[in-house]
Parts: C-alpha cells; sequence; structure tokens
C-alpha cells in the first residue's frame, strides 16, 4: 500500500519487512497468499495491472506474465479478483483458519472485511506467526546480518570522524544514510536517533535538529539495512576530538565497549539468533549479554 504526498506524488515506498521477507516483492499494492492442505503449499501473488503511463513515470513493476517466473509463485491474479479467488478458497468444509494481519492496508482491510465475516469467526493475526517465524535464522540468513553489521559498522566510524562542534544532529543523520547506501544498503531499516545532549533521554527522538556543541554526548541509535540487523546504541565521542567525557555514573569509553560486545554477540552467536526449537536458549542469552548493561548502571 503506498500513500501520496498529494496528487499523484508518492511517497517514498519501503515494503513491510515480512511481507519482503515472504516473497522478496518490492512492489505496492500487493497481496499474497498461501494456501496449505495437507502436505500441499500452494502460494499465489494478486497484483496490479501492468499500466505503460505510470511505468513511464514511475518504473517498470511487477505484473502477473512476469510474476510467476521471477518469483516462483504458484499463481499470479489480479488484485481485483482477491475477493473472489479468497471465497473460493475459504468456501469449504471444514471451514479453514484464516490468517491476516490487519491495519497494514486501508483497501485490503475493507475487501477483507466481509470474507472475514462470511467466514464465521475472526482472523488469526499473522503478525504473532510471522514473528515466531522469523526467529529462526537460514545461514543465508546470518551471512546477510553480518553483512547489514560491517555497513553499520563503516556508518558509524565515518559519522565519529565528521562529529564536530557546530554541526546538527541531522548532519550526522545525513552522514550515515549516505555511507549505507554508499555500501550498498537499498534505504535505512528506521529513521535513526540522532539524540545530542539533553535529547538523548527522549524515546525514539527523530526530530534531529538540534546544533551539537563542544562536550555533548551523541546518542545515535540506527539499523542500516532494510533487513533489519539487531539494534545496537552507540554513544559516539563528544564532538572535541580525543577527549571522552565523563557522565554521570557511567564512563563513556566503558558504555561504547559493551555495546559493541553486545553488538558482537547479538550477529555472532548461534544461540541468540534462535535457531528452531531453542527460544528458552534465546532468552536467556539475552539476559546473558544485558548484564555487562547492568553493571555500567
Amino acid at each position: 500500500y503506498q500513500r501520496r504526498v498529494h496528487g499523484d506524488i508518492p511517497y517514498h515506498f519501503r515494503q513491510h519487512s515480512s511481507f519482503y521477507y515472504l516473497t522478496g516483492l518490492d512492489d505496492a499494492n500487493a497481496v499474497m497468499c498461501l494456501q496449505k492442505t495437507g502436505s500441499d503449499v500452494r502460494f499465489g501473488l494478486f497484483l496490479t495491472i501492468h499500466d505503460s503511463d505510470s511505468a513511464m513515470w514511475h518504473g517498470v513493476t511487477t505484473c502477473q506474465d512476469t510474476a510467476v517466473g521471477h518469483f516462483h509463485c504458484d499463481y499470479a491474479h489480479h488484485l481485483s479478483t482477491l475477493p473472489q479467488s479468497l471465497g473460493a478458497l475459504l468456501d469449504s468444509k471444514p471451514a479453514p483458519t484464516l490468517y491476516y494481519q490487519q491495519g497494514h492496508s486501508p483497501d485490503v482491510d475493507r475487501t477483507m472485511a466481509p470474507i472475514i465475516t462470511n467466514l464465521g469467526r475472526p482472523a488469526v493475526n499473522a503478525a504473532s506467526v510471522l514473528q515466531q517465524v522469523r526467529r529462526t535464522k537460514s545461514d543465508a540468513d546470518v551471512e546477510m546480518l553480518r553483512r547489514a553489521a560491517g555497513v553499520s559498522q563503516a556508518c558509524f566510524k565515518e559519522a565519529m570522524q565528521v562529529t564536530a562542534p557546530g554541526l546538527t544532529e541531522h548532519d550526522v543523520f545525513n552522514c550515515l544514510e549516505f555511507v549505507a547506501r554508499l555500501h550498498g544498503a537499498r534505504h535505512l531499516a528506521y529513521p535513526p536517533v540522532v539524540a545530542a545532549g539533553k535529547n538523548a533521554l527522549v524515546l525514539h527522538y527523530i526530530k534531529s535538529t538540534q546544533q551539537l556543541r563542544d562536550g555533548d554526548l551523541l546518542l545515535v541509535v540506527n539499523t542500516l539495512s532494510s533487513n533489519k540487523p539487531t539494534p545496537c546504541p552507540f554513544p559516539l565521542p563528544p564532538p572535541k576530538a580525543g577527549r571522552w567525557c565523563r557522565i554521570p555514573r557511567l564512563h563513556q569509553r566503558r558504555l561504547t565497549n559493551v555495546a559493541c560486545q553486545w553488538q558482537v554477540h547479538g550477529v555472532s552467536a548461534r544461540s541468540l539468533l534462535c535457531r528452531s526449537g531453542r527460544a528458552a536458549e534465546h532468552d536467556q542469552a539475552v539476559r546473558q549479554h544485558a548484564q555487562p548493561l547492568r553493571a555500567t548502571a
């Protein structure tokens, strides 16, 4: 679902991460359908009609004719056929269980409302199921996380070099995004927190308008891959080069080292990546890696 700034000018589209994880499709206005009957699983896509005028202005998007070959789905239909297709799939005895994530697309929610009503019982929230599925990491997932962590490392190193009094938080934000894209990231996973001084105490601070003053602590929290590696807070050195400051009850160098160690454990430890059936071990590993942070408090 793609929102518009005004008229025919769209916002930059950011695909829903779970949808991209399952399909690899980065186009807006698309629906995926997974149907499981016994051991048989069918994967379908519902897409918008290819529009040559839209392609001229915004670029080519995936159409029904190419989706099967590109994304290895079993079928691809036009989005307008979604109500009829789902109605036929759900019109069986015993009534199947429907998994659906509401609230992401108002248009699809309106389409799904009568279908769920006719089903006779609420749909199961697909988000909670997908969260559990995504906790299990393949070797390819682990390698992707390592690459994303490498990009993040390059971003923070460059930010530490350019940070100086007189710059603004937004200047550091721009540095992070520029280096991330320079190293192959398609976009930021989410707006980074770049908070100087008292702004570091504001949860999810993203205004990034304050000027950096000499001696300020600059807190940067970011993940710089479209596939979201483990987020980690990095307090950068104060703008005055070559000097570490003393902050209440915490020494900045020690806090930074602990944060770096936690990031290394979070990306590399297989137990923390929660292989199948090891959720309890995952939770225990999180508690263990959090101990150094508690010790600095």
